[in-house]
This record gives structure tokens, C-alpha cells and sequence, in this order.
């Protein structure tokens, strides 16, 4: 562990995912370095936008 990462930050792998290639890295790129595409961005976790996942409620 350096000294800027905190324990939670190690606990996590490849949080960063280019969605052109599918390739997951640990820093964000503004570049993909598998497939230069420009969408590498910070992977979800299931959640949906607002974070709460008891909020999905069916719209009628």
C-alpha cells in the first residue's frame, strides 16, 4: 500500500472499464489503450443513478 492509497482503494480491482473493448484498468484513461476508443469510465456497481437501490420503482 503507498502512501496516497488508502485500505478501501486496495480493496477494489480495475474500478475504470473502456466500453468500447470491455478492457478494465485501475486509473481512468482519457484514451483506451486496447482499442483507442474515448469512453473509459468508472464502472457501475448495480446501483441505479441516485444510489438507492430500493428506489427502482415501475413507471405506469
Amino acid at each position: 500500500m503507498g502512501p496516497r492509497e488508502t485500505s478501501e482503494a486496495t480493496d477494489r480491482t480495475a474500478p475504470y472499464a473502456c466500453l468500447g473493448c470491455g478492457a478494465t484498468y485501475d486509473v481512468q484513461y482519457h484514451v483506451c489503450p486496447e482499442c483507442g476508443g474515448y469512453s473509459v469510465e468508472l464502472r457501475q456497481t448495480g446501483l441505479d443513478p441516485d444510489g438507492d437501490p430500493g428506489s427502482r420503482r415501475e413507471r405506469r
